[in-house]
């Protein structure tokens, strides 16, 4: 038989474990949460991006006109707030440089922004002179989660051997 000594540090030993046991228990639960909660914050934060192609339409069959498709959509769960920025065009030769101006009250997730422009100039340049450069900058700036002010910005280049708009850089 244990001894009142022994007793009491049995008593002792079960305490710390117990005591043991529930830090290391709460500290899982701290670290599950806190996780879950930086998890609800990222989702719930506007995430700009954007989609550039080029495409030929016929309307006429000796005539042959090429228009640029943007896509600027949200994936986040929260809308993005006060878009505003520029849409630009730019070109080496043989087709007109353009720039357009970008605003929107709100960019929620179910609803992209869509943007056609077609190119004007000398279009047959850009299917047989592999140096032409045509590139499309997007530059935007947009209130976020908790009214912070973000920035989205990409930079798209046609590439001649795939005949499509490539995604340079983003932002």
């Amino acid at each position: 038989m244990l001894e009142q000594a022994g007793w009491a540090g049995l008593g002792v030993a079960a305490t710390l474990l117990g005591g043991f046991i529930a830090h290391k228990t709460g500290r899982i639960q701290i670290t599950l949460m806190r996780d879950a909660h930086a998890l609800s914050i990222k989702k719930a934060t506007p995430s700009v991006n954007s989609r550039v192609s080029i495409t030929a339409s016929h309307p006429r069959p000796d005539i042959t006109r090429y228009t640029i498709y943007t896509e600027i959509y949200n994936d986040g769960d929260l809308r993005a707030r006060n878009l505003e920025g520029q849409w630009k065009l730019t070109t080496t030769e043989g087709l007109l440089p353009t720039s357009k101006i970008i605003r929107a009250n709100s960019l929620p997730a179910f609803l992209p922004l869509k943007l056609n422009h077609e190119i004007g100039g000398n279009i047959a340049d850009i299917w047989c002179k592999p140096q032409i450069i045509v590139q499309v900058d997007i530059d935007l700036n947009y209130l976020g989660f908790e009214n912070k002010p973000e920035h989205y910005k990409a930079t798209y280049d046609y590439d001649f051997q795939h005949r499509e708009m490539i995604l340079r850089d983003s932002k």
